[in-house]
């Protein structure tokens, strides 16, 4: 993957930055409840409202990277985990406001 097709990645993502060609984690979970989460980002602290992994899926449009839903939800959630979600682990679970 190229530098600026990573950064991309990253931002749409927005679990981390690229800072002098190196990536850094920005995102980290604090605390999780069914419907909320508690976490930072760039070192800021944000509590938001989440919606179900299905309910995100079923508007998502990033899909197309995967063969299934399935295959998508588990590469998120394994990336998810890494920084500490349980319950969210998918960005596009977020409740947009």
């Amino acid at each position: 993957m190229k530098d600026k097709e990573l950064q991309k990645e990253l931002e749409a993502r927005g679990t981390a930055e690229i800072s002098k060609g190196q990536v850094v984690q920005v995102t980290q979970a604090l605390s999780e409840t069914d419907t909320e989460v508690d976490y930072l980002i760039f070192g800021e602290r944000r509590q938001e409202k989440i919606i179900p992994i299905d309910e995100a899926c079923a508007k998502c449009t990033r899909n197309y990277r995967f063969k299934t839903k399935k295959d998508c939800q588990d590469v998120q959630a394994k990336e998810g985990k890494a920084r500490g979600f349980n319950t969210m682990i998918c960005p596009q679970q977020l409740a947009k406001s």
